[in-house]
């Protein structure tokens, strides 16, 4: 399994598309994508062999979708976060970041 990784700042919101990450994680490979948007929400996003897996809004984690939205969620238990629980985050970056360095072989 191989793990692709890219940085965008302009335009960076292309990243966390379902486009994006099919193509980023084909071939048994798995692709994961911060969003930090001040404008609009951010976003956590993991794709597995062409797939989007999960897309977590890190500041409200109940707003979890896609193939199997509860992925992450012992990640997010583990970082305190409750993905069941309609709490909001006030500063989810931190927590998004940790969901996206988190070991692949456990996702």
């Amino acid at each position: 399994m191989s793990t692709r990784c890219f940085a965008s700042s302009g335009w960076g919101w292309r990243g966390t598309r379902q486009e994006t990450l099919s193509i980023l994680s084909r071939d048994d490979g798995q692709a994961v994508a911060v969003l930090r948007d001040d404008y609009a929400q951010h976003h956590v996003a993991l794709a597995i062999d062409g797939r989007l897996i999960t897309d977590i809004n890190p500041r409200l984690p109940i707003d979890r979708q896609d193939a199997d939205p509860d992925r992450l969620n012992r990640h997010l238990r583990e970082l305190g976060v409750y993905p069941t629980a309609s709490d909001s985050i006030d500063n989810p970056i931190p927590a998004a970041l940790a969901l996206a360095t988190a070991s692949p072989a456990s996702w």
